[in-house]
């Protein structure tokens, strides 16, 4: 009909259709619409794998939560170079290899992070140095992690600068590990 408006084409990402993986198409769109995107929000879907990620070289923030991801491989190997805070709490993660040195918030929280997953997690801490806010505490059902105090030691002993915010079931030490690192910061100022 003459004149009839139709209304825009929406975007895959915009169309309010749960994403199941992050495509190469899905990617295109974001970037072509947003070239300097910092911050990005695919929260709630049904995204299983990272990738196709590398186009998104501003990004800062990226969240993940409550998707069904199992790992994040796919973002190591110098993606994402600006990227400072991820969230992928309410996943399905149960072991974490990726090193990320320039990460300052990592939210792993209600995952499936257990004994195995802890001592590689402990690794990770230990990559980064930068890392100023860090947790897997959850609802229910929560990390089997946040129960298993040899493995929390460990993690615990991984960070040795603060100001750093865990659970709060990672127990006082870290207060106490705070307080000492700054009296031993102005001994050493004087």
């Amino acid at each position: 009909v003459c004149g009839e408006q139709r209304p825009p084409k929406r975007a895959l990402w915009e169309a309010g259709m749960p994403i199941a993986e992050i495509t190469p198409q899905l990617v295109e769109e974001i970037v072509a619409s947003y070239p300097q995107l910092a911050a990005l929000n695919l929260s709630s879907n049904q995204i299983q794998r990272l990738e196709n990620l590398e186009p998104l070289v501003n990004l800062s923030t990226l969240d993940l939560r409550d998707n069904q991801l199992t790992s994040l491989e796919g973002l190591g190997g110098g993606q994402l170079p600006e990227l400072r805070e991820l969230n992928v709490s309410g996943n399905r993660i149960s072991r974490v290899l990726c090193g990320r040195s320039e990460l300052l918030i990592l939210d792993l929280g209600n995952n499936n992070i257990g004994e195995a997953g802890g001592m590689a997690l402990a690794s990770v801490v230990r990559h980064c140095p930068s890392l100023k806010v860090f947790s897997i505490a959850g609802g229910s059902p929560g990390n089997p992690l946040t129960k298993m105090e040899d493995v929390k030691k460990l993690i615990r002993a991984e960070i040795t600068a603060p100001p750093y915010t865990l659970p709060n079931n990672f127990g006082p030490q870290i207060e106490s590990r705070r307080a000492n690192h700054d009296k031993k910061t102005r001994e050493e100022l004087t």
